[in-house]
């Protein structure tokens, strides 16, 4: 449907004006929703989690499945902390987040 001063026209879905503008509105979402991933992406690099030595993208992956953000890992238990990464790791996330508290 296209609306103009005059009374709105219908469209058939074959018809190449039609076809144009959802064109259009696709790339532009397209643009739009890419833009916001990598922004994402730009703000995950960010996070403290990814600085610490040995925390990695994957285990950062597997803590956020579990815990389900980022402030309930912040929070979390050395024991709760073990149920998803090992020993090692989990004393170093839960010390780092000790010391910078």
């Amino acid at each position: 449907i296209i609306y103009k001063k005059h009374p709105k026209k219908n469209l058939q879905p074959s018809h190449k004006r039609l076809q144009y503008i959802q064109r259009l509105r696709d790339e532009s979402h397209r643009f739009a929703i890419t833009f916001h991933q990598k922004q994402k992406r730009n703000q995950d690099k960010q996070i403290s989690l990814l600085n610490i030595q040995g925390i990695g993208p994957a285990k950062v992956a597997k803590l956020l499945q579990y815990f389900g953000n980022f402030s309930s890992i912040k929070t979390a238990s050395i024991l709760d902390l073990q149920e998803v990464i090992n020993n090692k790791d989990a004393q170093t996330i839960f010390n780092y987040f000790q010391e910078n508290s």
